[in-house]
């Protein structure tokens, strides 16, 4: 009976001490993340355009190598440098401009119908803005850059057909690009205007972008 007894209090305090690790180990993961958020914030805070861009080319880059890697045909994969170049290249362009322009559009409309009485049509009126206006613009100015990024020359007659290639490509892919891009980005925005505070915006799209790049990468590349 005894030594039952025993064994039960072993058994006991070992479960204790392994709930007690498991509670400690999830504890650490909560205050690492709880640390990364509240640095996050406090560089958004202090150093936005510099957070945001920063984080995009990060997001942009890694985004295009996975892709190469992932579509590579080759027996012997080859990084493509200069690709995730362009890649990091739009993500601090694309992304400088959707700062500035995401501020001009929260002004523009929340002077007209204000949040706090119109959030609805505050937000459907700006989702509606963003996709028609900066959108296109957006996807049309990706493919210029990169395709620019990849393809530069110093030789003035090269860079001159560099740039009608590049301009032709970016017409032609555009429409198609588009028409899936209306399928999936005005809902991502629609939830982004409607929940989520001006300042972390960029940080929403950021992560969907983490498919999304790929796919544009894809679709640039191929």
């Amino acid at each position: 009976t005894n030594m039952v007894y025993i064994a039960v209090v072993q058994r006991s305090v070992t479960q204790s001490l392994c709930m007690r690790r498991a509670l400690t180990h999830n504890a650490k993961r909560r205050s690492l993340l709880s640390q990364i958020w509240n640095s996050y914030n406090s560089a958004i805070k202090n150093r936005p355009l510099t957070t945001k861009v920063t984080v995009a080319a990060f997001i942009f880059s890694t985004s295009d190598s996975v892709t190469q890697y992932l579509t590579s045909t080759e027996p012997e994969f080859k990084w493509d440098g200069a690709r995730a170049l362009s890649g990091a290249i739009f993500g601090v362009t694309g992304t400088s401009f959707l700062h500035f322009w995401w501020m001009v559009l929260e002004r523009m409309v929340e002077s007209q119908f204000p949040i706090a009485k119109y959030r609805l049509l505050n937000t459907l009126l700006k989702v509606g803005i963003d996709q028609s206006i900066a959108a296109p613009f957006y996807i049309y100015s990706y493919f210029m850059v990169t395709n620019l990024v990849q393809n530069i020359s110093f030789d003035n007659e090269q860079w001159e057909k560099v740039i009608q290639t590049t301009r032709k490509k970016a017409n032609d892919i555009i429409l198609p690009t588009m028409l899936v891009h209306w399928k999936v980005w005005p809902l991502v925005h629609g939830l982004n205007f409607y929940f989520v505070p001006l300042h972390h915006r960029v940080l929403v799209q950021n992560v969907v972008l983490v498919g999304w790049s790929g796919l544009l990468s894809h679709w640039n590349n191929n």
